[in-house]
């Protein structure tokens, strides 16, 4: 799929997220990682992943969601 899927779909969960469907905004999110998003997307999409995750009061999976971003995004600082 094309980058602008991925930004449709991380664009779609924001505003889900900001109406307080955090399960809508869980789906778009999750959609968009597998459309084959860049790494510093990846990083991006598992950051709001985890925030989606703490409003769920699911701390175990935002846990997750957040070292995955850290990895993501530090494996993109070196393809830079």
């Amino acid at each position: 799929m094309t980058a602008s899927s991925v930004e449709q779909l991380r664009k779609e969960g924001n505003e889900l997220f900001k109406c307080g469907d955090y399960e809508g905004a869980l789906s778009a999110y999750t959609q968009a990682l597998g459309l084959g998003a860049t790494p510093q997307d990846q990083a991006i999409l598992h950051r709001n992943l985890a925030a989606c995750h703490l409003k769920l009061e699911d701390y175990d999976k935002a846990e997750t969601e957040a070292s995955k971003a850290t990895l993501t995004f530090s494996e993109a600082e070196v393809r830079i």
